[in-house]
């Protein structure tokens, strides 16, 4: 087996748990009614990991400096299956909590490394290629443990937790995949001391904030919503997500063709597509109806994602990518943190009739038309300005 295809390999294995931190989502119901809690309180079990990912984030670039990315590597998929596994054998939902907080470290790893291990191992033509094969693999870790966790919370909440041995394939990965290379030391420079984050990149920041921050309605809410209709149940929402990710995964492997015909319309299409996700689940009295707009929806974040990533980083220098893109992955954890206490208030507000968890994905639907009009008026510009500077 050549380096080449290892490499490929230990990344796929590795970016499976990048998901990590809603690993259970589709468990939450489950879980809400055990330790009698609200919906919002059992979300802490998906915030939680994603305030450690941006703590991590910030300063795992330091200490990739010093450490291998073997070593740290290893840590983080012992992390993961720590993290994920212990929620098993405890019945104590602050204990819990600590736990997944564990998890999170492991997951942030998991989320840098998808682009750190690439750029490590592979020429510059070749990184396009397998940071497609990264998100897809990121999209099928999310298939396996969606699915498998909403069936698994049939029989018991604690079983919901086994998703977490997925880690276990990234920790054979990295150990066998990857040679334990010694940080390279790097020269500061004048360029780098001058170089600074301006307000293009910031706003990137924002949208990817709000984006999350509506997003994450429908991962938290979808097993409520389901149990509100009476529609479905802890193993439906579990396939549903697992179709969303799967949709996700056929965009992400076909990206590169996708991107020829659509160019700059990827990010208006993708929220357009977001809202039509949930007007379609807002209005769903069957569960193929739901599957349906889980699949809109899966398509609709692959688009948005590798847009984003990729203008994020055209719009500093070179010498920040690294620095704007950990940014960015702090701007969508955040969002994921923040969407159940500014959702679910935000609906409570707005609700009469009782329909509650109907009512936050309509808020989420009229947001995501709004960003439609937003970023089509960027798209339209953007697309006149290249051709301008073309002619």
């Amino acid at each position: 087996m050549s380096n080449s295809t290892k490499y490929r390999i230990g990344i796929f294995a590795y970016s499976l748990m990048a998901m990590g931190a809603i690993s259970v989502n589709s468990a939450f119901s489950v879980i809400a009614e055990h330790f009698q809690v609200s919906d919002t309180e059992v979300a802490l079990i998906a915030s939680i990991p994603c305030i450690v990912i941006i703590v991590v984030t910030l300063f795992l670039g330091k200490v990739l400096e010093k450490v291998s990315q073997k070593k740290i590597g290893i840590l983080g998929a012992i992390l993961f299956l720590v993290g994920g596994l212990m929620p098993m054998v405890l019945d104590n939902l602050i204990v819990i909590f600590i736990f997944r907080a564990i998890t999170g470290i492991g997951v942030a790893i998991s989320q840098v490394f998808m682009a750190t291990l690439t750029a490590e191992f592979f020429e510059e033509k070749d990184r396009p290629s397998v940071q497609g094969l990264a998100q897809a693999a990121q999209s099928a870790g999310l298939i396996i443990m969606c699915l498998v966790s909403g069936f698994l919370a049939s029989v018991s909440w604690r079983a919901s937790f086994l998703v977490h041995l997925l880690g276990a394939f990234s920790l054979i990965a990295m150990i066998l995949c990857f040679p334990d290379r010694k940080p390279q030391a790097k020269e500061k420079s004048e360029q780098k001391s001058s170089a600074r984050i301006g307000k293009n990149t910031i706003g990137w920041f924002a949208l990817m904030f709000v984006v999350f921050l509506i997003l994450l309605a429908f991962a938290n809410n979808l097993s409520f919503l389901l149990i509100e209709k009476n529609i479905g149940s802890s193993a439906d929402t579990g396939l549903a997500l697992s179709v969303y990710a799967f949709a996700g995964l056929l965009v992400g492997l076909a990206y590169g063709k996708i991107d020829q015909y659509i160019k700059a319309m990827k990010l208006p299409l993708s929220m357009l597509l977001f809202a039509i996700l949930f007007f379609i689940i807002v209005l769903a009295k069957s569960m193929l109806v739901v599957y349906i707009g889980s699949f809109i929806g899966g398509i609709a974040l692959s688009l948005f994602f590798p847009q984003i990533m990729l203008y994020t980083g055209q719009s500093v220098d070179p010498l920040l990518v690294p620095v704007a893109i950990s940014l960015l992955t702090c701007s969508q954890n955040l969002g994921q943190i923040l969407c159940p206490y500014v959702i679910n208030p935000l609906a409570g507000l707005l609700t009469k009739d009782g329909n509650l968890q109907t009512m936050k994905l309509i808020i989420a639907m009229v947001a995501f038309l709004i960003l439609t009009v937003i970023t089509g008026i960027y798209a339209i510009r953007r697309d006149r300005r290249d051709k301008q500077n073309m002619a």
